[in-house]
């Protein structure tokens, strides 16, 4: 499945999504960011050297674009997705081990446990391993990859169900702009023509 754009770009969908691709004219530094920058970054041995895909991984690297998934993500009452995984990109940052246990029980108790401000959708099984992680007594130290599993189902929810319908979104705002530039642009021919009618009605 491809998208044709007004760029010279193409963006193209990955095999293993079934992903609608954002518009390359809304989000256009998206193909301009260093390798270094997208980790996930990846093109098709069989399609052109412009050609690239525009996953969720590469997408998120995109501040625009992060701003506007997350609004959309509060209007589809599931901003906690993006707010986790935002969390947690912080928490793995995180070099002192105190610190890290303080972040560890703030994200726990906001977005895993149970009656969190801002619990997420994760399996039952992946929310206990956590919390028995958690609040082992006389912890120490807490691992880096503590809520990877959460993480990924997370990730997971907004790669296949709330970035499809963004995408999905997005490019028909697309289509009604360039129809309603068209229409306009059509009337404004006409009341040109309609001018220089009527000044030389002799034409």
């Amino acid at each position: 499945l491809r998208s044709s754009h007004t760029s010279n770009h193409t963006a193209i969908l990955p095999p293993h999504t079934h992903t609608h691709l954002t518009s390359i004219a809304l989000y256009p530094s998206a193909i301009t960011m260093s390798s270094a920058t997208i980790a996930l970054r990846r093109r098709s041995r069989s399609a052109p050297a412009s050609v690239v895909f525009f996953d969720l991984e590469t997408m998120l690297g995109v501040p625009r674009f992060r701003k506007d998934f997350t609004s959309f993500l509060r209007s589809q009452h599931c901003e906690e997705n993006m707010l986790f995984w935002d969390h947690v990109q912080q928490y793995k940052k995180i070099k002192s081990s105190s610190d890290r246990i303080v972040q560890a029980i703030t994200i726990y108790q906001t977005y895993i446990s149970d009656g969190g401000s801002r619990q997420v959708n994760i399996s039952d099984e992946t929310r206990q391993s956590i919390g028995g992680s958690v609040y082992v007594p006389f912890r120490s130290i807490v691992s880096r990859d503590m809520f990877k599993r959460a993480e990924e189902e997370v990730f997971h929810n907004m790669k296949f169900h709330s970035y499809p319908m963004f995408c999905s979104q997005q490019q028909k705002q697309l289509l009604q702009t360039k129809r309603t530039r068209s229409a306009s642009d059509t009337t404004a021919r006409a009341k040109q023509i309609e001018t220089v009618t009527a000044a030389h009605p002799q034409m």
